[in-house]
């Protein structure tokens, strides 16, 4: 349902000044703030809504109002953007009454962040503060996971005269023992 009227009142008292960003949305008792629309039985829009709403949009109202646009023609511009986001409102207010599938999706959705946070709290934050039982638990599982030595490896530094022989102690070296190369070269 909608009552144009309160709407076309507003309407009638803009002057040039609505077209800049100096403009105020008039203060508005509870005799003048009336529904401009409904949405079902509950979902109520008043003038007061869309005035806030016109105050937040003023790049949009400026800039109409530099294409020479008059104050009426931008209000009613206005009027239309915001009834469409106040059908979007009420129609995303819905779905979870439309649709069940949506409602369940949320539904498991909202219950897995609770899940993660119960997880959080009585798990990981238990466990990153418990250096002692963390200090326990390694030291019963130190030596559980240990690889035993599975290479060995002997490293050679050569000075740059014995450069042009690497061939031969590369050969020497895979047949003598560490000890037995030092006293060769």
């Amino acid at each position: 349902m909608e009552t144009l009227q309160p709407f076309w009142s507003f309407r009638d008292t803009l002057s040039a000044a609505f077209l800049t960003l100096a403009w105020r949305a008039p203060e508005l008792n509870s005799n003048n703030n009336r529904v401009l629309f409904q949405f079902g039985n509950s979902y109520e829009v008043f003038l007061t809504d869309f005035l806030d709403y016109v105050q937040r949009a003023a790049r949009e109202r400026i800039s109409l109002g530099r294409q020479n646009i008059a104050p009426k023609e931008v209000a009613n511009t206005l009027y239309a953007a915001f009834t469409k986001e106040q059908a979007l409102k009420f129609e995303e207010s819905q779905l979870q009454e439309k649709y069940p599938e949506f409602k369940a999706l949320m539904r498991e959705y909202e219950e897995g962040i609770l899940l993660f946070e119960a997880t959080k709290i009585l798990v990981w934050d238990k466990a990153s503060q418990d250096t002692v039982g963390l200090e326990n638990f390694f030291k019963t599982v130190q030596g559980k996971y240990n690889w035993e030595d599975r290479i060995s490896v002997t490293q050679y530094t050569i000075n740059s005269e014995a450069m042009a022989r690497v061939a031969e102690i590369k050969q020497t070296a895979q047949k003598m023992s560490a000890k037995e190369m030092l006293e060769k070269f």
